[in-house]
């Protein structure tokens, strides 16, 4: 798993792993530090709303306890979607959901000081 295509949002692991949304791919890949080849952490099933896909990932953020959050749009509908992973899971969790009059185009995730999520609502112009 060496080859992106078309790599967004990335964040880094507590053991320097790099997390990577690759969006035309729809999962998201961690490199470990040495490793040359990437693993597939979320997605990775093709892009759609079953809990076990990624549909198009912008955002990643990896949280102190190790999950993976990750911000999705998807290309043939105007529903968008925030879902948390734990490593090894083959199904994620959705966190928020909504079309353009809710969370319209979510692209960034950050971890706050306190431990809730910020989330760039690009759609709407604003920080969740």
């Amino acid at each position: 798993l060496d080859q992106l295509s078309s790599p967004n949002g990335l964040s880094l692991g507590s053991d320097g792993s790099v997390f990577v949304a690759d969006t035309d791919n729809n999962r998201v890949i961690r490199f470990r530090v040495g490793v040359s080849k990437g693993e597939v952490v979320a997605g990775g099933r093709g892009e759609g709303d079953d809990p076990s896909q990624v549909g198009f990932p912008t955002g990643v953020a990896v949280t102190r306890t190790g999950a993976i959050v990750v911000s999705e749009r998807y290309r043939q509908a105007s529903t968008y979607r925030v879902t948390q992973w734990m490593c090894g899971d083959a199904r994620g969790v959705a966190l928020a959901y909504g079309g353009l009059d809710e969370l319209n185009m979510p692209w960034g995730i950050l971890e706050a000081p306190c431990g809730g999520l910020l989330i760039v609502d690009a759609g709407h112009y604003c920080v969740l």
